[in-house]
């Protein structure tokens, strides 16, 4: 889709953020590896409505024949990638992406798609690096919100519901006919005075107001169900995925022990609800989840990748401590977050800063605040504007981050000039890994 934008009045993409890494890697065989961070590094689309902003939400990932597809609210399309490294858009499609909460499932060797408002038809594709899939069922029940199809020993179910004072619900249906095989069931109902997570706000201090309920997810391990949600709305810094467990994949269902399964409250990222865990070619799960970033409108957000782990009791947690920090993409099995871990750590979080000039609301400090809702922008866009950095004392250098804000931008749809949201690049090519 080609970018629309009014060319007098955008002049600037600032900083938001500066990222100083520091290391020390083991003295052991130097062993090369590659990063990702947070907020994935994506080609994120400018919305289509009147306030110019990039947005994406309700995520799910599915690994399916040799590589990986990305499906989300806000890009026009979905992605593929062969390593959850690089990924390439795939805009010529057919789906009706503009739809929110998409949900796709495997079937005996082809994808099934749906999508909120959408749900009265069924896409497959056997081939989705096409970009084209087939409609395959016209009457599937209509008005679903956030529906989850998940596809369990021959047998087909659907997860659907979102809203405040809502059961969310389960239901059987016919993988051949798509339809249901009875009546939607409760599920999961808010229960804010025992699930302090499900209370809204930043900080979770909106006593008074309902949480909103939605993106149901369902994994399967071990004879287990693990049925995920989201609360308490996709724009607070906690919004979460919490998780419960039953023999069975209509319930009934218990609270599991651990919750939320996923949280990030506080960092550059923060929210990480609303999204899908899945499986690598290794076996390692992975949670994507949606960012709050908030700063140029209520729904302004990004995507987030966290490692998923059971402990011997089979209890499923998601590890966020790396949050924005950058974290090994694993080509082997692993039993641990540690092995996620480069040694580095942040070396510019409030440091001393120099820059060329500064607009007053956008002061040169709040590039390594690590706040994702604040930035430092020059006064200008021209030539010799520059940011330094007084990191204190010598360090040792792996790399560097930038994450880049969208100020006074007034772009719609998507740019094909205006496509990293971060950059990471290794200083010690062979020590570290690259990501681009």
């Amino acid at each position: 889709m080609n970018a629309m934008y009014n060319r007098q009045t955008i002049w600037v993409l600032v900083m938001i953020i500066v990222v100083v890494a520091g290391c020390r890697i083991p003295d052991t065989e130097n062993p090369v590896f590659r990063t990702i961070s947070n907020p994935l590094n994506l080609n994120y689309r400018f919305c289509l409505d009147d306030v110019s902003r990039r947005d994406a939400a309700n995520p799910c990932i599915v690994q399916f024949e040799d590589g990986y597809y990305l499906f989300l609210f806000g890009s026009g399309g979905y992605y593929s990638s062969s390593d959850l490294i690089e990924w390439k858009l795939i805009d010529d499609t057919n789906l009706p992406t503009e739809s929110f909460a998409p949900t796709v499932v495997e079937m005996q060797g082809e994808l099934y798609y749906t999508a909120s408002y959408a749900t009265d038809t069924i896409y497959k594709t056997d081939n989705p690096k096409s970009g084209v899939w087939e409609a395959v069922a016209c009457n599937f029940p209509p008005g679903m919100l956030e529906p989850m199809l998940f596809y369990d020993e021959g047998r087909l179910y659907l997860y659907a519901g979102a809203g405040n004072s809502v059961s969310l619900t389960g239901v059987e249906v016919d993988p051949r006919t798509f339809q249901l095989l009875g009546e939607p069931s409760p599920l999961i109902r808010s229960r804010q005075r025992d699930n302090g997570w499900e209370t809204p706000g930043d900080h979770h201090d909106w006593m008074d107001a309902t949480p909103w309920l939605e993106g149901m997810w369902m994994n399967k391990r071990g004879g287990k169900y693990y049925l995920q949600y989201a609360s308490p709305g996709i724009q607070f810094k906690t919004s979460n995925d919490g998780v419960y467990v039953s023999d069975t994949p209509l319930g009934p269902f218990t609270l599991a022990e651990h919750n939320p399964l996923v949280y990030r409250p506080e960092g550059f990222t923060t929210g990480a609800g609303n999204g899908g865990t899945f499986q690598d070619k290794y076996g390692n799960y992975w949670h994507v989840g949606t960012v709050a970033v908030t700063a140029r409108h209520y729904f302004e957000r990004r995507l987030s990748l966290y490692p998923v782990f059971f402990d011997e009791d089979s209890v499923m947690y998601a590890y966020t401590e790396l949050g924005d920090y950058p974290m090994i993409v694993p080509d082997h099995k692993i039993t641990s977050p540690e092995e996620l871990f480069p040694g580095w750590m942040l070396l510019s979080h409030n440091k001393s800063v120099r820059s060329s000039s500064e607009l007053r609301k956008y002061p040169a400090c709040c590039a390594v605040d690590e706040d994702i809702r604040t930035w430092w922008s020059a006064e200008t866009a021209d030539k010799g504007e520059y940011l330094s950095v007084d990191l204190g004392e010598e360090c040792e250098i792996s790399a560097v981050q930038i994450n880049f804000a969208d100020h006074d931008a007034h772009l719609f749809g998507r740019s094909d000039s205006i496509f990293i949201n971060t950059i990471w690049r290794s200083l010690q090519t062979g020590k570290s890994g690259i990501f681009w």
